[in-house]
């Protein structure tokens, strides 16, 4: 089976969300680490949505939007870098 992957700057999420998502504390994520102490990026599992259900009902606006998006563009998962894509349709967040 071949998944698709959103790749995208940490600027789509607000610092609480990113510090949530970097802690392991909430959602589907992985921390991913790459040769240091720090996540290099996290992944983020998007669930299909099912008809007539409340997608990510109780995920913060700003990570339901990015959801949404994702499963707008066919993408199962989400990749949250610094360095990742800004991509108009999201809004962003100075932190």
């Amino acid at each position: 089976m071949i998944r698709r992957i959103l790749d995208l700057t940490t600027a789509h999420l607000t610092k609480r969300t990113a510090d949530s998502l970097w802690d392991g504390e909430c959602y589907a994520s992985l921390a991913i680490e790459v040769g240091g102490a720090e996540p290099a990026f996290v992944l983020l599992n998007v669930p299909p949505i099912d008809e007539g259900d409340e997608p990510f009902a109780d995920w913060p606006a700003d990570l339901k939007a990015v959801a949404l998006f994702a499963r707008a563009h066919d993408c199962d998962f989400v990749k949250f870098d610094v360095d990742g894509l800004e991509v108009d349709g999201l809004p962003t967040y100075e932190w």
